[in-house]
């Protein structure tokens, strides 16, 4: 799993990872056939990508489709994250912490998410 702090909570999504200069680093060097999946505040990348509007599909089944397995893939991401803050319940609620103290309780605590996942799969 990876995260960026980048912004508080309360900054739109787009504007945030704008901000993930790392992620934009690491997405350039992903061989062709690999990508990440966003919603549809994100603009489309040959990297990065997001659903068909309501509109842009006008009953094509193939964009229904792929709209489909990428709200799939969607939900299999939050399952993620849901399984984090299961584990981790202090990230359920607010950290009133500074912007790097709060950083730094995610990394670890996505660190030993990412460990036990690993340790579990032996």
């Amino acid at each position: 799993m990876y995260f960026c702090v980048a912004a508080p909570g309360k900054t739109n999504d787009v504007r945030a990872f704008d901000r993930c200069s790392a992620l934009k680093e690491w997405l350039a060097k992903l061989p062709d056939e690999y990508f990440i999946g966003g919603d549809i505040a994100y603009t489309l990348t040959d990297k990065l990508v997001t659903p068909y509007t309501r509109a842009e599909i006008a009953g094509d089944e193939h964009k229904r489709t792929y709209n489909y397995y990428l709200s799939q893939l969607r939900i299999r991401i939050e399952m993620a994250f849901g399984r984090l803050t299961t584990k981790w319940r202090r990230l359920r609620s607010t950290l009133n912490f500074s912007n790097k103290t709060n950083s730094q309780i995610i990394r670890v605590c996505t660190k030993l998410h990412n460990y036990c996942i690993r340790m579990s799969l032996k």
